[in-house]
């Protein structure tokens, strides 16, 4: 009598059972090679140190001179794209930061280097959170 009850109990509870949702996708990672792996290392390395560099200026410069040290390896990885973003952030804010600085007499100076603080911020995080993901930094 137990064994049909069980039974009766297994059976409800198979018809009460929804299937799985049809729009949910299915994902194959696929496993990085260790160039890759050393590659995504060093660029994450890079990031936080240009991370925190935004913030204490010392660590913007090593973080570039990293990127330009590690560049080369990298060129054989899906993740080179990273490195250019790192090295190009890091000019383009070192340019925009000495016009602010030249313009802050002016007052509009602060104004400029507060709008280049947000967008080395954008950039550094974009880029970190592409890079970790496993994924180039542009689209293809």
């Amino acid at each position: 009598m137990e064994n049909t009850e069980t039974q009766e109990t297994t059976n409800q509870a198979t018809a009460n059972a929804s299937p799985p949702p049809a729009n949910i996708e299915t994902t194959t990672v696929e496993a990085l090679s260790p160039l890759d792996q050393r590659v995504k290392k060093n660029g994450l390395i890079a990031y936080a140190l240009m991370g925190l560099g935004v913030f204490t200026g010392l660590a913007f410069i090593a973080a570039i001179i990293f990127a330009y040290a590690t560049r080369e390896e990298a060129k054989q990885s899906k993740f080179a794209d990273h490195y250019s973003n790192i090295i190009k952030t890091f000019w383009i804010s070192f340019c925009v930061f000495i016009v602010g600085c030249i313009t802050a007499v002016l007052v509009i100076g602060y104004f400029i280097i507060l709008v280049n603080f947000l967008y080395v911020i954008i950039k550094v995080a974009k880029g970190a959170a592409r890079l970790n993901s496993d994924k180039p930094y542009k689209q293809i």
